[in-house]
């Protein structure tokens, strides 16, 4: 007996009672839609059972969902050990780059490393008091003598006890480089006292000077020089003294010329771009004049200059 167009004729007939069997069941009633499926599910499986009964089959088996569980799904617990081995390792060393051989100078560079060449050494050029300065130098002084003795030798030999005596002048300058030609003019004056005779006696010196000098400049700082000089030079020189003999007063003159000689030391600080100050001191010595012996003057300049 061929079973297939048995079970097809019966599925057919199955779909077509279906919709009568809903409707006889249903109606126009209303109802919920968990009421409806369920009702259904019932008149299907009633009718299963009927088709199977008829086609000796086994009935439909309905399909029943799992319910879901309300309850939280809680994660698994894990082993110490493994909480451990999920836990980040110490960082990894960075990898130094490989080294690229330098063919030219047989070094070995990274290779995101652009080699230099080292700049040649040289040496700082300073710049010099010329330049610092000025080519020319025009300074007024004022100098206080250091108290000096004076020999007078005409009616013998006496040694008269001097005065502090002061000085002005001024000095005229060309620098060349660090070095510098000076044209010095000066006046000199100081008094003197003692005895001539076993009298009491007393006189004056004066001296003009021009002199001619070679001096060089040290830059300490850009403003702060050292500055030493060297001279020679002409001068005129009057020595007078006065003698009181028997209550009269015998005054005594003498003038000649002289040459000097000069060593000096001292500091020039500038103070603007044109001016600037001089504290130094300087050691002047002076030949003989007549009855009146050489002498050696210590003078303590300041003076205050304009440089262009």
């Amino acid at each position: 007996m061929n079973v297939l167009p048995h079970r097809i004729s019966i599925s057919l007939g199955f779909f077509c009672v279906l919709p009568t069997l809903l409707l006889g069941t249903f109606g126009t009633q209303e109802v919920d839609r968990d009421e409806f499926f369920r009702r259904m599910e019932a008149r299907a499986m009633s009718l299963s059972e009927k088709m199977a009964g008829l086609s000796g089959t086994e009935p439909i088996k309905l399909i029943t969902p799992k319910k879901e569980s309300s309850a939280p799904i809680l994660p698994e617990r894990q082993a110490p050990q493994q909480y451990y081995n999920a836990l980040p390792g110490p960082p990894e060393p960075e990898l130094e780059p490989e080294m690229e051989p330098d063919i030219e100078s047989n070094r070995t560079v990274p290779p995101s490393v652009v080699y230099e060449e080292p700049e040649a050494s040289y040496y700082e050029i300073k710049p010099t008091s010329e330049e610092l300065k000025g080519a020319f130098h025009l300074r007024p002084f004022v100098a206080l003598q250091a108290p000096a003795k004076t020999d007078y030798s005409e009616f013998g030999k006496y040694s008269l006890t001097g005065k502090a005596g002061f000085s002005v002048g001024f000095v005229g300058s060309r620098r060349i480089g660090n070095w510098t030609g000076n044209l010095r003019f000066g006046y000199l004056t100081s008094e003197y006292s003692g005895e001539v005779f076993n009298q009491p006696s007393s006189g004056e010196l004066e001296l003009l000077s021009l002199s001619a000098q070679l001096g060089h400049s040290l830059a300490i700082s850009e403003n702060l020089s050292l500055e030493s000089s060297i001279g020679i030079g002409y001068g005129s020189r009057t020595n007078d003294v006065s003698i009181i003999i028997l209550g009269q007063s015998d005054y005594y003159s003498s003038s000649d010329s002289s040459v000097t000689f000069d060593l000096g030391l001292g500091l020039e600080y500038k103070y603007s771009e044109t001016f600037s100050a001089f504290l130094g001191y300087r050691l002047m010595g002076v030949s003989d004049n007549g009855p009146y012996d050489r002498m050696t003057l210590h003078l303590f300049e300041l003076g205050l200059g304009a440089n262009f």
